[in-house]
């Protein structure tokens, strides 16, 4: 007959939720290397750019499209973004080794010069491009080809930095990271220590948890009197033990007995005929098990009357 010990019946209870939120981990795992997720999140620092036109260029065929940089002079260029009739951002202009970059950035009040360090998405926008570069040459008296041999159609936009996804990203990719270390550290701690998983908090009823699982340990090896599936009687325990949880009766504890056919659903719109066996104790504590057949039922009763020297 198998023997059995306590630990490993609620160790196979806490890799049953352990097994799942591992398996989500390695197929987001998969994703991020399979898929060029980490490209649209991450943000590559262009401080030290040579030419910021031709590194926008660049990246943005690269789809390395969000950058951050250090401007220390940004000019206001008079145009302002709206969405819905409301200002959103304002367009602003930077003279990087002798070429205009672009910029839009998040404001309500337009500043005519500020310097900070700005985090954006980097877009191809030829038509805003066009158009600035149109309404700075009317200021200054030039023509537009003059100013469009110093600039590009790319424009570092801060509106378009994408906040929310990469939070999102980061947040579906960490918090499986995160529970399945915590699960990890909890299984170890629960190997090491049996009594303080969950289930082991049952067994206070009848004395300390650590005494009653080495008690259990025991019986399961060395007194084991019947065993089928997944229900272990000892001399003074049933242990029943579920893909989930793992429930502990002192048999000499029952003075309640009952048997019933009952129905229990079985996948979706589907049912089957099982035989409950219900239990209790002097203080109206229920357990229920239920069984494929009558016969194993009756033998697990018999087992129950024999312990208790009573009758049904």
């Amino acid at each position: 007959m198998t023997r059995k010990r306590f630990e490993s019946l609620i160790m196979k209870n806490t890799l049953a939720v352990a097994i799942p939120a591992l398996a989500v981990f390695v197929v987001l795992v998969f994703m991020f290397l399979r898929y060029p997720i980490l490209e649209r999140i991450s943000s590559q620092n262009i401080d030290n750019a040579v030419n910021l036109n031709e590194t926008l260029s660049a990246l943005y065929k690269n789809h390395t499209g969000n950058v951050t940089y250090q401007v220390d002079n940004l000019r206001y260029t008079g145009l302002d973004y709206y969405v819905d009739g409301k200002l959103k951002g304002a367009y602003y202009y930077y003279m990087a080794d002798g070429n205009l970059v672009f910029f839009l950035l998040r404001t309500d009040k337009p500043e005519a010069s500020i310097g900070k360090r700005v985090k954006g998405t980097i877009v191809r926008d030829n038509v805003s491009a066009d158009y600035i570069i149109n309404q700075l040459s009317v200021e200054a008296g030039l023509s537009d080809d003059l100013f469009k041999n110093y600039t590009s159609e790319y424009i570092i936009s801060e509106l378009d930095y994408p906040y929310l996804f990469i939070f999102m990203v980061y947040l579906l990719f960490l918090t499986p990271i995160i529970i399945c270390a915590i699960i990890l550290g909890y299984t170890m701690c629960v190997w090491a220590n049996p009594a303080m998983h969950p289930q082991s908090r049952q067994l206070s009823a009848y004395g300390t948890p650590k005494a009653v699982i080495a008690e259990l340990n025991n019986q399961l090896r060395n007194s084991l009197i019947y065993k089928s599936k997944n229900i272990y009687i000892t001399m003074e325990y049933m242990v029943v033990s579920y893909l989930t949880k793992t429930d502990v009766v002192r048999l000499d504890a029952i003075k309640y007995l009952s048997k019933d056919m009952v129905e229990k659903k079985k996948g979706i719109g589907k049912k089957r005929e099982v035989f409950r066996l219900t239990m209790a104790n002097p203080d109206k504590i229920y357990y229920e098990v239920d069984f494929a057949n009558e016969e194993i039922t009756d033998i697990v009763i018999e087992y129950i009357k024999d312990v208790n020297k009573y009758g049904v």
